[in-house]
């Protein structure tokens, strides 16, 4: 299904003026007078009166911008006429059969007509306010494995809809409360009788909301939101781990009228470190170390995740490959004091010259030999 904004080639902000001047444009040049016989034309032409037809009214325009054509699905524009149908795209008389409750749905409606219409109404009612809860936001921010070790605080910048500022969020100038939908009762469906049958249609009066501003506000044209661009300030706790969301409540979209808004979802991504590794709560790293420590044990400066340097000490007789474990130096374990270990490899490294000096030194340790526990070790390396 193509975009309405698309179809009458202006964009989302478009102001009234401009989609009414772009929609006569459209109309005259794919007109069927115009273009008689061309199926493509007449098609066309049914499109963007049907995409007038809802971005003219700034309640479906607003419902259409949050959902799209899920409006439709949602009980948001499905109403008689927004397709020049009985009530939309999805269903019978308006009546989406692949939207939620599904038959249980179309029973309970057809039921409740017989029974005097009381717990039909009321489930609709529920559904229709729920409905109106601002969308949830989802964003991603990347960090360094230094961050995510030391925790902190970050900002998000984002653009969403807020509670409108003219209005405090409830759409009346006034700032009055929205009151029931008369012609619904807050049920934000009405029942209409289609020979034996009962079917639910979307509220031709309330746009599906269940309830009904007397007074609109010009900045929200009743809505009660508003696009705005907003810093948030979300709180990284140390420790966190690649992948982790992070929930931030009421910081999604306002909702409707007044409505609860929806919550941010934030998906934390670390970037890879050219030297640290983590697996878990634990670190990893290689270190080199000379064969002469190695041999008979010293110390070596290790930088750590937190910015200090690490002083560790190596046991006489280190062979290459071996692991060092420097225990509570890892990542803590979210929300406590518990910490994973720092995990060393040592990498011996051999020089590639010596001195004259040095050499006949070597030569001497060689000739009176060492227990390396594998015979022949020094002749390997210097052979």
């Amino acid at each position: 299904m193509t975009n309405y904004y698309e179809a009458l080639g202006v964009g989302k902000n478009a102001s009234a003026d401009e989609i009414k001047k772009a929609y006569k444009k459209q109309a005259i040049k794919f007109h069927p007078d115009k273009n008689q016989g061309d199926k493509t034309s007449e098609e066309k032409f049914k499109e963007i009166n049907e995409a007038y037809d809802c971005l003219k009214d700034p309640q479906k325009k607003a419902a259409y911008d949050r959902f799209g054509h899920e409006a439709y699905k949602r009980g948001g524009m499905g109403n008689a006429g927004a397709n020049g149908g009985a009530g939309g795209p999805h269903g019978f008389g308006g009546f989406d059969f692949n939207s939620a409750g599904g038959f249980s749905d179309i029973f309970d409606n057809i039921f409740s007509d017989f029974m005097g219409g009381g717990a039909g109404a009321g489930a609709a009612g529920g559904r229709a306010k729920a409905s109106m809860r601002g969308n949830d936001l989802q964003y991603a921010v990347d960090i360094s494995l230094e961050e995510a070790f030391n925790g902190l605080k970050r900002e998000v910048k984002v653009r969403k809809q807020s509670k409108c500022k003219s209005c405090d969020g409830t759409g009346s100038k006034s700032k009055k409360k929205p009151h029931t939908c008369p012609t619904c009762n807050g049920a934000g469906k009405i029942r209409v009788q289609q020979g034996f049958f009962a079917v639910s249609q979307t509220c031709h009066d309330c746009h599906g909301s269940g309830v009904k501003v007397d007074d609109p506000c010009s900045d929200c044209s009743g809505t009660g939101v508003s696009m705005e661009s907003k810093e948030i300030e979300i709180t990284i706790p140390k420790g966190i781990d690649n992948g982790t969301t992070l929930r931030v409540s009421g910081e999604g979209e306002a909702g409707f009228n007044g409505a609860p808004s929806g919550d941010m979802f934030i998906r934390v991504n670390i970037k890879p470190h050219r030297i640290y590794k983590r697996n878990g709560n634990n670190v990893f790293m290689e270190a080199p170390v000379d064969f002469i420590k190695a041999i008979l044990g010293g110390e070596i400066e290790v930088p750590n995740l937190d910015g200090k340097d690490l002083t560790v000490k190596i046991p006489k007789g280190t062979q290459p490959g071996d692991v060092l474990k420097v225990r509570g130096k890892g990542f803590h374990l979210l929300h406590s004091d518990s910490r994973g270990d720092l995990m060393i490899q040592l990498d011996l490294k051999i020089p590639k010259k010596v001195s004259k000096k040095q050499e006949e030194m070597l030569r001497k340790i060689e000739k009176e030999g060492i227990d390396s526990g594998d015979e022949g070790f020094f002749s390997k390396i210097f052979g």
